[in-house]
């Protein structure tokens, strides 16, 4: 199914559309049994019609109402008006009570540099966030709220700290944002990130870093199994260095702090 951030229908008769009405066609083969393309197209093309005709007349979008009106202009049964609804708020093209819509939500200049923040330094925290868009703290809680709830943004807290990340974010950068911020597990990485300490020995992090050996290897196991640290075997010992896809990440925190 088609990704509905970027696919916006703009050719043709659909210059107006506020949907994606090619993926709602998509989706509709599976709610409306019995009908052709061109059918599902005629239906996809008036609900659109509909839901501009609500954001223009009415200011705001009330479910129930548009129910009524989906049931009205396109003849469909109950149920299926129901679903094709469902349908729109699970993928939060649209939202109850509300003015805002999938298709236009970064039409907002401040929210767009925010989003635009969140995707070019996943797991920036909410501090940071703030002193890059130039937002007050209101007005940033207020744009996240919007990106997280119409699933552009997640959320995590780690050291105690609010960090975003962007939709399509791996669970893999925010364990990478997590020990980047973890104290212990910092110690051994910045031992790890001097130039040519790409090949150290555990005795040998354990003692640049001041970290107890016990300790080192308590974290060291945890830094192995979450990809940020890579080990080679050798003829006498095992040595350990960052795995490429950690030292990416650092570089872009580098450039986020710098």
């Amino acid at each position: 199914m088609a990704d509905f951030s970027e696919r916006i229908a703009s050719a043709g008769e659909r210059d107006a559309c506020i949907l994606d009405v090619d993926s709602l066609v998509d989706a509709m083969q599976g709610i409306v049994p019995g009908s052709d393309d061109a059918e599902l197209q005629s239906i996809a093309l008036k609900i659109n019609d509909i839901i501009q005709d609500e954001c223009q007349l009415h200011k705001k979008i009330l479910v129930p109402r548009l129910y009524t009106k989906i049931r009205r202009r396109t003849g469909l049964q109950s149920t299926t008006a129901l679903q094709i609804i469902e349908y729109l708020e699970k993928h939060h093209l649209i939202k109850d009570n509300s003015t805002l819509l999938k298709s236009t939500l970064l039409e907002n200049g401040r929210r767009k540099i925010i989003y635009q923040e969140i995707t070019r330094f996943p797991g920036i925290y909410f501090n940071l966030l703030k002193s890059r868009t130039g937002s007050g703290s209101k007005v940033l809680e207020h744009h996240v709220s919007i990106l997280a709830e119409f699933g552009f943004i997640f959320e995590e807290t780690m050291n105690g700290k609010r960090c975003f990340f962007p939709a399509t974010a791996s669970r893999q950068d925010t364990w990478f944002h997590y020990f980047f911020q973890l104290d212990t597990a910092r110690k051994i990485i910045d031992v790890l990130l001097q130039p040519g300490n790409d090949h150290v020995e555990m005795q040998e992090i354990s003692r640049r870093s001041g970290l107890a050996y016990p300790l080192v290897v308590y974290h060291m196991t945890k830094l192995l199994n979450k990809n940020v640290v890579v080990f080679q075997e050798t003829v006498e010992h095992r040595v350990y260095g960052l795995s490429k896809e950690f030292s990416e990440f650092v570089k872009r925190m580098v450039d986020l702090v710098g």
